[in-house]
Parts: C-alpha cells; structure tokens; sequence
C-alpha cells in the first residue's frame, strides 16, 4: 500500500485518496486491483469527466456532479502491476512506450459511450519510478510500477454470481445479451479482448453490462508452452485471498484488505482458448502454427466459458487440466465428461447448443458475436411463435416457462429494453429522472414485454408524473432532435436550452401536494376507465384504486417476454436508492405496485416485498403509509 500511496499522489490524481482497499479474485498473480477513493478539491463536471473519460452513472459515484459542494469524491479501480526487464532501461522504456501508445488508441476508439456502450476502458496510467539503483545502467533487471486507472463499478460478474437476490433465469439471459453486443462492438471497433472471464465483466446496480480490463493484454503473451504452467499462472491464473498484516491510515480513512469473494473456482479458472497453447521442441506443423497475436476467434471461446459459468451460478466451465485434456483429444466430439455435464445443465436447449458451438477446438468453425445473437433471438423461432399467436389455446404450442425449446433472448430485448436502458448508460440523468423516465416508459415496457396494453396504468403514471415530462418523452419520439445529447449536464434538449428535467420534476411534487395523503380520488373531471368493483370488492381498496388485471388475459407472448418485466423492475430499485425527492419515491412505490401484478410469485416475495418493507422506516409519513398498502396489496396477489 505504502508504494502505492507514493506514486498515486495528488499531482498524479488531481487528488486526495480518502480510501482504499484490496480487490479479490484478480487476473493473474503479476496484476493487483484495488478500489481506490479519490477527493477532488473542486466540482468541474467537465474536467471529471474529462478524467474518468465518459460520464459517471449515479451509482459509480458517491455524490451528484450537480453538487454545489466544495469537494468531489470519485470512485476508481487501480490496476497495478510490474514491467520488467533484464536487458536494462532501454527496453523496458520501449516496452511503456508502445504501451502507452496501445492504450491512447484504446481510449480514443472505446472511451464514447454512445458508440461502445458496453466498453469501460482505461482511462489514466502512471508509471512508476524505476527500482534499479542506477537507472541509467544499460543492462541488468530493472522494473517498474504501472497502474491503469478506470470508473469503478457496483460489482463484477463473478461477485454478482454469489450475491442475493440470486440472478433470475431471465436475467441471466439479458446478460448474455448484453456480452453478445458488447464483443461484437469490440470486434467491430477491431479491437481484441484477449482474456475475458466473469471478474473483467462489470455489471451496474441495474445490471447494464461493461467489459473492462481492455489493453492489459498488450503487456501479456499470446501463446503459452503447454508443459509449463509458470506463465499461465503468473500472467492469467486468478489469485486467492490475501491476509494483510494490519490497516493503514490514509488520512480520516483507513486501507482495509477486502474480503472479496473466494473459491477455488477463481483460482483455477482457464477461459483461454487451446490453440493459444503449443508444444515446445516437436516439430512445427504447417497448420498449426503458434500465434503471434490475438483472434476474434480467442474472446469467442472466453466468451463460450463465460456464459457457461454465467448459467451454472459461478461453476466454472473449465480449469487448465479440463482444456489441457479437450486439446489433446484434439475432437470437439469428445468433450471432456466434466464439461458435458456442465453443459447439460444449462436448461435452454438453444443457449447449450450456442455454448458448445463457441467451445469449438478448430476457431475458424466459431462464428461471430451477432451470429450467435441470431440464433439464440426469437426471430430463429418465429414458426413458434406465430402459431401460438393463431391459435394460443392449443396443447402443442402451449407456452411454458420451463421449456426449453425457446428462444432464450426475446424479441422485447432489442426492440423495447435495450433502447430504454441504453439511456440510463449514455446520459446524465439524477434517479429522480431515471424513475420519471420509467414511469413515462410504462406502457411501452408493459406492453412489449407481457403483452398487455394497461391503459389505465399508463393513464395513472400519466396524471402521476405531469403532462410536462409525458409531453416530453412524446415528443422525442416523432423529434429526434429533442433528445437529450451525451454528456450534457441535467439532459438539456438541444431545442430547448433553459430546459432542465430536475426542474420538471417539481411538477410532481406540486401535483403531490394536491393528492390527500399521497393517494388519488376519482374526481368528475377524471379520464380514467370505470372500474368493476363487484369483481373483486375485499382486494380492490388494497390496491389504492389500481384494478386488479387479470392475469389469464395476457397476450401470447413467450413466456420469456413476460418474466423480462424483473429487468425493468431492477431499475427501480437501483434509482430509488439514491433519490432525493419524496416524489420520486411515491412515484417508484406505484411503478413496484403495479409491476407486482405482471410478476411471478418468486420476484413478488423475494424482490418487491424486501424492498417495499426497507421503505418503511422512511421519514416520510406518505411514504411509509403508501409502503403499507403496497405491502398489503402485492401479498394479496400471492397465490
């Protein structure tokens, strides 16, 4: 730590670390992460980020860039590690030059999140001072420090994994939608990754996925010697847990060794495919040469590992002994018996069938990211679905959502999330305006994903948030123009500079303050639709004037359509954790309620109820009271 503290100081940063501590599992024993905390003396929006190279989400900072506080604290992870070389300075500074010039490349072709949203790279490095006694020698070992520097991230893939709630089955298919985009916008930017595995792949607190760890790979090798496993465990294999010997005092903070997630799966993990492996001494075969840099094909096997650990909740896929073994069979046909297994529990049919296609040993039959995204979209499954669609209530064609003959990526996931969700990522909403923002997207959402048009929801939502902001969100559908522009502070549209959307969302606060107790009454005046209350008349005055829809009446849609509504629901939880206004609370109270009526009985207790019950011990009077009924409501639709 102390080193660390010399070389990363405040002219080096732009500022003061108030805290640090070590990250587990890491990327090979030569490369050590740390999540450092830094204090900026001043709020520049634009020189953050400038320094950090892309706009900060709210949940990647601890404070809002639109603070008019006196410092700014920023959240980073350092990648450190050693460059070394016998042969004295002369190479070793040739090696940090072209480095140095591998990574500029890297940052001026992935740093625009509106092009690679899924792609964090890195954004800073510092070298470090030389640890030879004479730096000017011109031969013998010399090393130097080298942290890389980038935004950091709620949580990695591989933490996510053992976390709770447990990512759904859907969930995981939203991710491995995301992965597919993310390598093909890489491959297309003609850039490879090189190693990809589950502690590289970010997710946000709204599971939006990024791949980081982009460039390290220039200073790895691209083919290893199969009898010796020193390199590949100094340059690839993951590092266990550490004990440090006591804390160190960074200012009023302290330097604590994590206590990251462990096992013996982040030890042994190999997602690097075989033919980046070669024998030393036989004699060289004119098809099968050793490689002398990286392939498209390369990350499409990582990547086939990935998913698999992905649907196996963290099992890992393979270890350097199961592709050690794979390779000398030399036959895709004769997998490993340990990886058959795993594959055979992957419940899709389809996402196996994809997983085992990537796991190819001959990397000219692997296809490209955007092809498995076709085969596993439900566009390949259209004869399914359009049957279903003529006749729904037949036997043969019934949906359910333990098939495994569907396609696991609906066609919702392009058309109606993706594109959603894509503007939390790009721009710089508050979660005040990323909750307005899905309570405007309601209808869409609900109607692309369960197949049902909720017109007095939308209605409700509508009244709810102001026909200001609902004006808004029309507009910008038939007038590109009105949208919001990347980077722009408050998303002022470019038609309208005076506009700030925090200020529109005083409207909802004006409209609250004439709702007695929170909760609307139905007035003459109202456009909302009557109401049956001889269906159900005990539930009714549970659901605060929200009628029950019955569920027997969804559209047929897959069954994977209908349980993407947790997707958007997990938006929800993410932005009313750091909301500021008592509005938007009430307003993600409804948007719980009202999802709750479309979710399985899993998402209802083990999602909403937990979160609705923390709101509870709310100051606010309003908003523990509508908690109540919301709580009352969402356990009386479990069957």
């Amino acid at each position: 730590f102390s080193s660390i503290l010399k070389d990363l100081n405040t002219s080096a940063l732009g500022g003061q670390i108030v805290g640090m501590s070590r990250l587990w599992p890491g990327s090979g024993r030569m490369m050590r992460s740390y999540r450092i905390r830094v204090k900026v003396p001043r709020i520049d929006p634009k020189s953050v980020m400038a320094a950090v190279g892309s706009p900060l989400p709210s949940d990647l900072g601890t404070n809002s860039l639109s603070s008019a506080a006196l410092s700014f604290t920023i959240e980073l992870t350092c990648k450190s590690f050693i460059v070394r070389s016998e042969k004295g300075e002369s190479p070793l500074r040739k090696a940090l030059t072209e480095g140095d010039a591998e990574l500029k490349k890297l940052r001026a072709i992935l740093a625009d999140p509106a092009v690679h949203p899924h792609i964090l790279p890195y954004v800073r490095w510092i070298v470090g001072p030389s640890s030879s006694m004479n730096p000017s020698a011109t031969m013998g070992p010399v090393e130097r420090p080298l942290y890389l520097l980038r935004q950091h991230a709620h949580a990695s893939l591989s933490d996510r994994l053992a976390s709770r709630p447990f990512l759904t089955l859907i969930e995981k298919n939203w991710i491995t939608f995301q992965l597919l985009n993310a390598l093909q916008s890489l491959h297309d930017a003609g850039v490879c990754h090189g190693h990809l595995t589950t502690e590289n792949v970010l997710l946000t607190s709204w599971n939006w996925v990024m791949i980081s760890d982009v460039g390290c790979q220039h200073f790895k090798p691209v083919a290893l010697p199969d009898d010796d496993p020193g390199l590949w465990i100094h340059w690839f294999e993951g590092r266990g847990r550490e004990f440090g010997g006591g804390n160190t005092g960074v200012g009023t903070q302290e330097i604590t060794v994590g206590s990251g997630h462990l096992g013996s799966n982040g030890e042994k993990r190999c997602t690097l495919p075989p033919e980046r492996f070669f024998t030393p001494g036989l004699v060289k075969d004119a098809t099968k040469t050793t490689p002398t840099e990286l392939a498209y094909s390369m990350d499409v096997f990582s990547l086939g590992c990935v998913l698999i650990e992905l649907f196996l909740n963290g099992e890992r896929a393979l270890d350097l002994g199961d592709l050690m073994e794979y390779r000398r069979q030399g036959d895709a046909s004769n997998m490993p018996l340990s990886l058959k297994q795993k594959l055979d529990k992957i419940e899709s049919s389809k996402m196996r069938a994809a997983c085992r296609h990537m796991l190819s040993l001959d990397p000219s039959s692997r296809l490209s990211p955007v092809d498995y995204l076709d085969r596993l979209s439900a566009s390949s499954s259209s004869s399914i679905t359009h049957d279903a669609r003529r006749n729904p209530k037949k036997p043969d064609v019934k949906i359910s959502s333990h098939s495994s003959t569907l396609a696991p990526i609906p066609e919702c996931f392009k058309t109606t999330l993706y594109p959603l969700l894509l503007r939390l990522r790009i721009e710089i909403n508050s979660p005040d305006a990323r909750i307005a923002l899905i309570a405007c997207k309601y209808g869409d959402v609900i109607k692309a994903t369960v197949g049902l048009k909720d017109s007095w929801g939308v209605m409700y939502f509508s009244r709810l948030i102001g026909p200001t902001l609902q004006l808004l969100e029309t507009s910008a559908k038939t007038d590109p123009s009105k949208k919001s522009k990347v980077g722009e502070k408050n998303c002022k549209p470019s038609g309208d500079p005076g506009f700030s959307l925090n200020e529109m969302l005083l409207e909802t606060e004006e409209l609250l303050r004439q709702i007695d107790s929170g909760f609307a009454t139905r007035g003459e005046n109202d456009n909302f639709p009557a109401l049956d209350l001889s269906s159900s008349p005990k539930l009714l005055p549970l659901l605060d004037n929200i009628p029950l829809s019955p569920l027997n009446e969804l559209g047929p849609q897959p069954a994977t359509a209908q349980l993407s509504i947790v997707i958007l629901l997990q938006v929800v939880f993410s932005s009313v954790r750091h909301v500021q206004r008592t509005s938007s609370k009430f307003v993600a109270l409804k948007l719980m309620h009202r999802i709750a009526l479309f979710s399985p009985d899993d998402v209802r207790l083990q999602r909403i109820v937990p979160f609705v019950t923390s709101l509870l011990q709310d100051p606010e009077p309003i908003i523990r009271a509508s908690g109540i009924r919301v709580l009352a409501s969402v356990l009386s639709t479990v069957t």
